[in-house]
């Protein structure tokens, strides 16, 4: 006869109507659990016997309250006994001996007296005031490096803002999934909570910064795998055998992760005991728990020859029985929980323990392929089995996991808070991470680091204001390059800015900062490259940033993405980096962009309109390198400009202050973000030792151009038109009243202007197609008084220029398919066309920001 081991539900639906409190009934649950498995109680009799055994009828109320038998399952029979209270009193002694040869080193850690080194200027010719800064704001080392993530610990709960962002992830008496991107300052949130809030940080998998025990991390890839009779790959699940190797390795998983949670808990216990010995009564904890905080990211510091107290511990309980796991863990809890009350009288709900696993996208992608879910068989991760051995360890003792990651998939989080031990448990997501959203926030944060001398100088300001325009977002841009500053004794700020900017750019990625978007992990994944190109494309010519769809968690799990939200509905990628190093990577290859820029010159809703970024492209491309501007355009008017015959290119200006000029005559790639306060202009050429020239233009994609349409186009590109509602009234936004005064003034400012390119030296441009304008018609109806020349563009010469890229031909097999269409049977047909098209289009003006 096969054995049977009753599963949890089997066990509850059988033995509901029996009152476990009551020794009989409690006798009839032990037999049904045992009789199929443990011969000698195979019969009632003998259950009624062991019974009376306190620790096991203890052990069966708790079981049948909860409906979680696991406990039963494993409970050591009479025979087996000795040989295993045998073995637990080895290991229980050999913990004692353990914690003997931890105690002088944990004193001196509870009593102030170990700490990590802090940062020494090793540039010789760091001025002295900058070594002082520096050595007073004593900011840690880890792997000789200054590491901000361990500085000024406990300053979140001093800040209204952050104060309340902790209480939204720290929220007893529930469990928290708390996901964002790479670098959105999880791990700080998460480290600041822990100094407010008495728990365990635990972390998937350890990076570079060695921050953290190992533990979970050997359990992953070794102690778990490494487990007898443990399948990496399960069979099939109609195999006669697939249920048997499922239990199997989630036993073995629970039989480590139980032990990993009561190894951080022996310590944590004797932690708190030696603190209780050593501190003033009733002195404030802050202090302890910071240094609790920190043995868990350095557990070296709890011993001189062991690197990771924990893991060794784990390593010591991996023989140990589960009921001397189970009782230890919940002797502790109840022994750590009096020991860290602030308050003789607190209630446990005063005095919540968190379990924090951090990096938990490790564990969610580990393993999948050894479980599978309780629901539909699908594959699950190792992360699944994590949070079900704690919880189950836990369990009614006061203890809330909060579980951190980046990306992590909301299905693989469902199964796994939707196991029977957590099925009356309460999860929430939470992304509720904080940026540098605001100019203030981020300017609060780089004054704590940078010397006042630099933060009151010109330059120093200027780099604020350079930070806030590269650097904005998720915190890891600002505190990387901060670090990088440190590392250089604030010396050349701004070129070292620069570095940092551009090195984030590149692809393949340098060895610079301490975080770098992988653009490799997309290249095999159409929809999010065309994807990522749109978004970077449409930021690019409109400034507008669209939001993602919430099944596109996958850009934030790749770093391109982030939730700029408390609670995972919004996902944007807004960041100017990470648009940067998007643009850097698409623009190395124009063949993409003009493929995606041509597959939607017909689209044209709401702000999106194809051609005229379809033209904006082109005019990039053309000017990229010197041309001849009688080549690209065609002058319509008396004269031809002086200057039509000279070359130019394309530049961009910033004016940081009156009577400051800064140029850069650079192709599209090397542009990306335009200021909210910027004025709205084309482009500005450069023509060869003539000063500037600024170009307006407008863009129709249209069969036809007639008098109306043309006339409405010439007048949008007019500086004495714009800003004007129907009524010609100035109009703008309530937050700009003089805007339209701003742009006069602004293209007043232009250095190098031409008095014979009107007031303000501005060449109107038209662009058309397929239709050709025909502006010499209507030249006497046009609407500007200033002076200033216009002309159309050239797209003979725009059709040679793009011929070779993909699409090869496109304009070209674009006009041909027009045509071929475009057949009317006669004029008046063709006119009517032209009417209603005239009356249903309105002519739109294509802009990128010049920045003053």
């Amino acid at each position: 006869m096969t054995e049977h081991v009753p599963s949890d539900v089997e066990i509850y639906a059988s033995c509901q109507k029996y009152d476990a409190s009551l020794p009989d009934d409690a006798a009839h649950i032990l037999w049904y659990i045992w009789r199929s498995t443990q011969t000698q109680f195979s019969r009632l009799q003998t259950c009624l016997d062991a019974i009376k055994a306190p620790e096991l009828h203890g052990a069966i109320r708790v079981a049948h309250s909860t409906r979680n038998y696991h406990i039963i399952k494993n409970w050591v029979t009479s025979r087996e006994t000795l040989s295993r209270q045998d073995q637990d009193d080895a290991i229980a002694t050999c913990i004692r001996n353990l914690l003997d040869e931890v105690e002088e080193p944990l004193t001196k850690l509870i009593n102030g007296r170990v700490s990590l080194p802090t940062w020494p200027p090793k540039n010789k010719y760091v001025r002295p005031e900058i070594r002082h800064h520096l050595e007073r704001l004593k900011i840690p080392i880890i792997q000789d490096r200054p590491n901000l993530l361990l500085h000024e610990w406990g300053s979140f709960k001093h800040d209204s803002v952050l104060k309340e962002r902790l209480e939204n992830v720290f929220m007893p008496n529930n469990h928290t999934f708390l996901v964002n991107t790479s670098g959105s300052g999880k791990t700080r949130l998460l480290l600041e909570g822990l100094c407010d809030k008495w728990g365990l940080y635990f972390t998937s998998t350890i990076d570079s910064s060695l921050l953290g025990s190992s533990d979970v991390q050997n359990s992953i890839n070794s102690y778990v795998p490494d487990s007898p009779e443990f399948r990496e790959r399960l069979p099939s699940a109609h195999a006669s055998n697939f249920k048997q190797a499922l239990q199997s390795n989630q036993t073995a998983a629970r039989h480590v992760f139980r032990r990993v949670l009561l190894s951080r808990l022996i310590i944590f216990h004797h932690f708190v005991g030696i603190m209780e010995r050593e501190r003033t009564p009733f002195s404030p904890l802050d202090v302890y728990r910071e240094r609790w905080l920190l043995l868990q990211l350095q557990p070296r510091l709890a011993h001189p020859n062991i690197w990771d107290i924990f893991d060794v511990l784990t390593c010591k309980l991996a023989e140990a029985s589960d009921r001397f796991v189970s009782m230890q863990t919940q002797a502790l809890l109840e022994r750590i929980r009096n020991l860290c009350s602030d308050k003789l009288d607190a209630t446990q709900d005063e005095t919540p323990i968190f379990c924090v696993l951090d990096e938990a996208q490790y564990a969610a992608t580990r393993l999948a392929s050894s479980f599978r879910s309780d629901r539909n068989g699908c594959h699950r991760p190792i992360l699944r089995e994590i949070v079900r051995a704690w919880q189950e360890q836990t369990l009614g003792r006061g203890v809330f996991m909060i579980v951190a990651g980046t990306g992590l998939s909301k299905d693989v989080v469902d199964q796994t808070m939707a196991s029977a031990i957590m099925k009356d448990s309460r999860y929430r997501w939470c992304s509720d991470t904080g940026a540098f959203a605001t100019v203030r926030s981020q300017q609060r944060y780089i004054a704590k680091y940078l010397p006042e001398s630099l933060l009151e100088s010109t330059s120093g300001k200027r780099l604020l204001d350079r930070l806030w325009y590269w650097l904005h977002g998720r915190h890891r841009f600002t505190a990387g390059y901060v670090v990088e500053l440190i590392l250089n004794g604030f010396q050349q700020p701004h070129r070292l800015l620069n570095a940092y900017v551009e090195q984030e750019a590149q692809d393949p990625l340098p060895k610079f900062s301490q975080y770098k978007l992988d653009f490799s992990k997309i290249k095999n994944n159409s929809d999010m490259e065309s994807t990522i190109q749109r978004i970077t494309t449409h930021y690019l010519m409109r400034s507008i940033i669209p939001c993602l769809g919430q099944d596109e968690i996958m850009f934030v799990e790749y770093g391109f993405a982030r939730f700029n939200d408390s609670d995972t509905r919004t996902i944007a990628i807004d960041e100017p980096l990470v648009l940067l190093a998007a643009l850097s990577w698409m623009a190395d290859d124009h063949q993409k962009v003009h493929k995606l820029l041509a597959r939607s010159i017909n689209l044209h809703a709401g702000l999106f309109n194809g051609f005229e970024n379809y033209i904006v492209f082109c005019l990039d491309l053309i000017f990229s390198t010197p041309r001849r501007l009688s080549d690209v355009f065609s002058f319509h008017g008396k004269l031809l400009p002086s200057w039509a015959n000279m070359e130019a290119r394309l530049v961009s200006m910033y004016f940081p202050n009156p009577g400051e000029l800064e140029t850069s005559a650079t192709g599209f790639h090397d542009v990306l973000a335009y200021s909210p306060k910027a004025i709205l202009l084309l482009l500005s050429a450069s023509i060869n030792g003539s000063g500037h020239h600024t170009k307006w233009s407008g863009a129709k994609h249209a069969k036809s151009l007639g008098k109306k349409l043309l006339l409405h186009a010439m007048g949008s590109i007019t500086p004495s038109k714009y800003f004007l509602d129907r009524n010609d009234n100035p109009f703008s936004d309530k937050s700009r009243p003089r805007l339209r005064d701003e742009m006069f003034q602004a293209l007043q400012q232009l250095p190098g202007g031409r008095r014979d390119a009107g007031k303000y030296s501005v060449l109107r441009a038209v662009a058309s197609f397929p239709a050709r304008p025909r502006m010499n018609r209507h030249i006497e109806r046009d609407p500007d008084s200033d002076g200033h020349p216009i002309a159309s563009l050239n797209m003979d010469f725009v059709k040679r220029i793009t011929r070779g890229l993909s699409p090869r031909a496109f304009l070209h097999r674009q006009e041909v398919t027009i045509d071929s269409e475009d057949q009317p049977s006669s004029k008046k047909r063709n006119r009517n066309r032209e009417s209603r098209h005239e009356e249903e289009t309105t002519a739109s003006r294509k802009r990128m920001r010049l920045k003053i």
